[in-house]
């Protein structure tokens, strides 16, 4: 099957309303919050996400050491 942007549309379509929901909530919101746990900041220091995607990390917050 080509990708063409008429297909991407349309798979995106069907994905959008549920795909936050199926696959951060219920199989990788637990692992991407441990990844957060455990990078090593100090103080103000940040974690810049490139290609965040749908944004699913955006309101993930958790204390630097």
């Amino acid at each position: 099957m080509t990708m063409t942007n008429r297909w991407n549309r349309s798979v995106y379509r069907f994905w959008s309303p549920v795909y936050d929901l199926l696959f951060d909530r219920l199989l990788f919101a637990a692992g991407r919050r441990r990844t957060f746990e455990l990078i090593p900041l100090r103080g103000m220091e940040r974690v810049l996400l490139v290609g965040i995607g749908t944004g699913a990390e955006t309101p993930i917050r958790f204390e630097p050491y």
